[in-house]
């Protein structure tokens, strides 16, 4: 992991504010020292998001000793655009744990990771709650494991990054009482859907229809765009066909039934950007052949 220090130093009454970095060593896999064997581990659905969905990070720190571990905590650092963090559930071994029983939740004032907040789950039963206390032994040894749900929500387009987290637990029968991180960065892209191509034009090509457009706007990057097709001239995607995908502004039809009084093809197409969102549907455009029958 990699951790900040800094000082001051003024110069004719200015402050000048230096930073150090310390690079520290880190066990593979972020877990704990070789002597014992817990893992943590974080995922996030969807990595892509639009700005009205709500993102859901999922925890899971494993335990494989043969003791119990006792006083977890997880800080997650969150990017200063998420908002609205809400607990979904605590599972330990599996078990659903009610809420006055486990867990109390603190903002930590120390920020380690520019452009992020800490937020801090304390899986600890509060003193007044339960006499047993019954998360004094939170995880059973060999094959315990804890598992936080949370969801958070961004509605400022971009790639977000979630710079790591830590997290600290005590062995009951042991000494080892450490604070443990960072992990790997999770990368969060929040996008809106492309806009719609709106200079769709059909044309003819030998004995087939070529189609051509402009390359919309979106904030992602346009990935592929879907041609549909169909014989109205006002259909939308939802009731026509999707004949093909391309990566390309062009589309040669070699279906196109040119000189065919009896068939039109009229499309649309829908650009798709790099995390999977789709526009709206595009103008139509289209080729018709109408029979004039026989003049005298």
């Amino acid at each position: 992991m990699t951790g900040c220090s800094r000082g001051s130093v003024m110069y004719g009454g200015v402050f000048f504010i230096m930073f150090l970095l310390v690079t520290i060593s880190q066990a593979d896999d972020h877990v704990f020292p070789d002597t014992v064997s817990i893992t943590a581990g974080r995922s996030c659905g969807p990595d892509h998001a639009g700005p009205a969905d709500t993102l859901v990070v999922t925890v899971t720190i494993n335990n494989a000793e043969l003791d119990s571990l006792r006083s977890i905590y997880f800080s997650d650092h969150l990017p200063a655009v998420f908002f609205d963090v809400s607990t979904q559930q605590v599972r330990v071994n599996d078990i659903l744990l009610p809420d006055t029983a486990y867990i109390y939740e603190t903002t930590p004032v120390d920020q380690i990771f520019p452009g992020a907040r800490s937020h801090r789950w304390i899986i600890e039963a509060p003193p007044d709650s339960l006499g047993s206390r019954p998360c004094g032994h939170i995880l059973d040894p060999a094959g315990g494991s804890l598992q936080i749900v949370y969801a958070v929500r961004c509605t400022t387009n971009g790639q977000h990054c979630l710079p790591g987290y830590s997290w600290a637990a005590q062995l009951v029968g042991g000494d080892v009482r450490e604070v443990f991180g960072y992990a790997d960065s999770l990368f969060i892209a929040i996008s809106s859907p492309p806009e719609a191509v709106d200079d769709l034009l059909a044309g003819k090509a030998g004995s087939h229809i070529y189609l051509c457009w402009s390359e919309p706007w979106d904030d992602m990057g346009i990935g592929s765009y879907v041609i549909f097709r169909d014989t109205v001239s006002d259909f939308t995607s939802l009731n026509g066909d999707s004949i093909a995908v391309t990566g390309d502004t062009f589309f040669v039809d070699v279906d196109g039934a040119l000189g065919d009084p009896g068939v039109n093809r009229f499309y649309l197409v829908r650009a798709v950007d790099v995390t999977g969102k789709r526009s709206d549907d595009s103008n139509h455009a289209g080729e018709f052949d109408k029979n004039l029958g026989s003049t005298k």
